[in-house]
């Protein structure tokens, strides 16, 4: 497969990415490191919307793979955790373990772009499979 061409401010965007992906930063914490003219929210939108590119995704993915992540294995252990049972040590009986379950459904959420974030200040972010929508909150 061919390299994709990209920046090199993307290039720094996907060495980035996959070292937080390693070391399980979240993407707030390191975004202004590269936009440091940017406010924190311009940071964070300026790399998601790069990593939303589809051949900086390429170059992401392709990154990741070189470290043996892959969507297969990072996505399997939330369809485990969405079929988590647990036994009752007193009577051995399995019953489901909503608890597990819960939290796997969160992140099965997350990964699939159906989940959105609601910010101080009124403002909800809707992630939509990797889209940033800014919405203004309305209390009704």
């Amino acid at each position: 497969m061919p390299k994709p061409k990209i920046t090199p401010k993307q290039v720094q965007i996907v060495e980035r990415k996959v070292q937080a992906v390693l070391n399980d930063e979240p993407q707030r914490k390191w975004a202004k490191e590269l936009y440091p003219d940017a406010s924190q929210m311009g940071a964070e939108v300026e790399v998601s919307k790069n990593l939303n590119k589809p051949n900086v995704k390429l170059a992401l993915e392709l990154a990741l793979e070189k470290h043996g992540i892959t969507i297969e294995k990072a996505t399997a252990p939330i369809a485990e955790g969405l079929e988590a049972m647990k036994q009752n040590s007193f009577t051995g009986e399995f019953t489901v373990d909503h608890s597990i379950r819960l939290k796997a459904a969160s992140m099965a959420l997350d990964v699939l772009g159906a989940k959105g974030e609601k910010e101080k200040g009124g403002d909800t972010f809707i992630f939509n499979k990797g889209d940033i929508v800014k919405q203004k909150y309305v209390k009704g």
